[in-house]
């Protein structure tokens, strides 16, 4: 699913239900949005630790969603 049919799937009326190809596909393009905007995150040095590395924690961990899934999926057996 491209970002584009997910920004048209959006505009075009409110979601009601997200099956896991469209939550996978959400994961990916927040953690593309979080990898383009790193840096401006990490300037906002947070609470309660400003240790300046809170955008690349999000952007880690949104970008590991999508893996984690696969990974599981290996684990079954699927």
């Amino acid at each position: 699913m491209t970002r584009q049919m997910i920004t048209d799937q959006v505009r075009e009326e409110p979601l009601e239900q997200v099956d896991g190809r469209l939550l996978k596909a959400l994961f990916e393009a927040s953690g593309a949005w979080l990898e383009r905007h790193v840096q401006t995150i990490n300037a906002l040095n947070v609470f309660p630790v400003p240790d300046g590395d809170t955008g690349t924690n999000m952007m880690l961990t949104m970008r590991s969603a999508p893996q984690g899934d696969s990974r599981r999926r290996q684990l079954r057996g699927r």
